[in-house]
C-alpha cells in the first residue's frame, strides 16, 4: 500500500488530497463554486511540516472534506458522495460536547432546597433543571426523527 496516499508536500508543508469521483465533477464543482465548473479534487493544509504528523492528521481531515462536500452537497439537494449525510449537530463529537456541557450545568447548580413553588413543592434548582431536562429528552427525540427523515431520503 502507497503510505503517502491523499498525502502531498509542497514547500515543506504537507497537505491531504480529497479525490472527487469522477462522475461527481461537475457537482462538486457547482457546490465550491468552481470557476471551470468542475472539481477533481480538494487540497486542505494539515499545517504541519513533519511527515509522522501528517499521517496522523490524514484520515481525519479526509473524513472532514468529505462532510463538508456532504453537507453542501444535501444543502444543493444533490446526493451525498458516499455515506451518509450527518448534519455537524448530530456527530458524535458535538453530541458527547453537549453532553459534557449538561454535566458540568448540573454539577454547578446549587443543591439546597429552596421554597421551590406550589406545583412541585419545596426543592432545589439542580433537581428542577434534571427534571427538566428529562422531559425534554422525552419530547425530543419525536422531533429528531422527523429531521432524519428528510435527510435519509437524500
Amino acid at each position: 500500500m502507497n503510505d503517502m496516499a491523499n498525502l502531498t508536500e509542497r514547500h515543506g508543508s504537507y497537505y491531504v488530497r480529497f479525490i472527487v469521483p469522477k462522475e461527481r465533477w461537475r457537482d462538486v464543482g457547482a457546490v465550491l463554486g468552481s470557476s471551470t465548473g468542475l472539481r477533481r479534487d480538494v487540497l486542505k493544509s494539515l499545517q504541519t511540516k513533519d511527515r509522522k504528523t501528517a499521517f496522523k492528521l490524514r484520515d481525519a481531515a479526509l473524513e472532514a472534506i468529505r462532510r463538508s462536500l456532504n453537507l453542501k452537497l444535501a444543502e444543493a439537494g444533490l446526493p451525498p458522495l458516499h455515506g451518509d449525510v450527518v448534519p455537524d449537530w448530530m456527530s458524535e463529537d458535538c453530541i458527547l460536547s453537549e453532553a459534557l456541557e449538561v454535566r458540568w450545568e448540573i454539577a454547578s447548580t446549587s443543591d439546597r432546597t429552596d421554597g421551590g413553588d406550589r406545583q412541585m413543592g419545596p426543592t432545589d434548582p439542580r433537581r428542577r433543571l434534571i427534571e427538566g431536562m428529562d422531559t425534554f429528552w422525552k419530547i425530543e427525540p419525536n422531533s429528531l426523527r422527523r429531521l432524519e427523515r428528510p435527510l435519509q431520503a437524500m
